[in-house]
This record gives structure tokens, sequence and C-alpha cells, in this order.
């Protein structure tokens, strides 16, 4: 579908039922966003920013989100949440797996932490 339509969409299903998306089996619910302009095949996430291309050679950018049981949060918020506790792709690449490993025992420690604070 092109970018007008799905802004329609969203915009037309909020705040509820929402318009979303499943994402290892965890719904996100897409609250605001925009239509931008960065080309790329329809449905392909098309920069670092969660941009998504679109059928009419334009893109949706997501300016806020809401994972499922958390808080609204605008899409920066989000990505630096993402950017702290999600492994890079480089990093799931087999030539880098000690630093993958690495990664995977930094997050369990913060993971023991904020367990021990409740």
């Amino acid at each position: 579908e092109n970018a007008e339509k799905i802004i329609g969409k969203i915009n037309g299903l909020y705040p509820s039922p929402g318009a979303f998306f499943i994402f290892n089996g965890e719904r996100y619910k897409i609250l605001k966003a925009e239509i931008g302009n960065v080309i790329g095949n329809a449905g392909e996430v098309v920069s670092d920013n969660l941009e998504v291309a679109c059928g009419n050679n334009q893109s949706i950018k997501i300016l806020e989100i809401q994972r499922q049981g958390k808080n609204p949060q605008k899409i920066n918020e989000f990505l630096l949440y993402c950017d702290d506790n999600f492994p890079d792709r480089i990093l799931l690449k087999k030539d880098n797996e000690f630093e993958l490993i690495e990664f995977l025992v930094k997050q369990s420690k913060k993971f023991e932490k904020s367990i021990a604070k409740n």
C-alpha cells in the first residue's frame, strides 16, 4: 500500500485498537508516524530510525511506538533502548562469536542487578 493509506490507518486506529505489528512474539503499537522519502522495497526497514519503505517510493517514519505492556516512547528513546539491549547485527556473524558472548554476559549482569533491586 502507499504511505498515505498506511498513515491514514495508523491515525484512524489510534488510540484503540491501534496499528501494530508482531516482532519476536511481542506486540508493538505504532502510535504516530509521518511520510518520509526514503526509497526501498515495500515493507523493508530502510533506515536506522525504523523508517519503513512503502509501495509508492515513499516511506513511513515511525515517531512514537509502544511495546506490549510498556509506556509509549518517542522513536529515539525506543531505539536507544534497543541499542543497549539487543546485539548489533555484526555480532551475529560467526567470526564475532566471542564479542557476542561478551555482550550476552553483560546483559546477564544487568538483568541480575535489576532483579536484586526488586
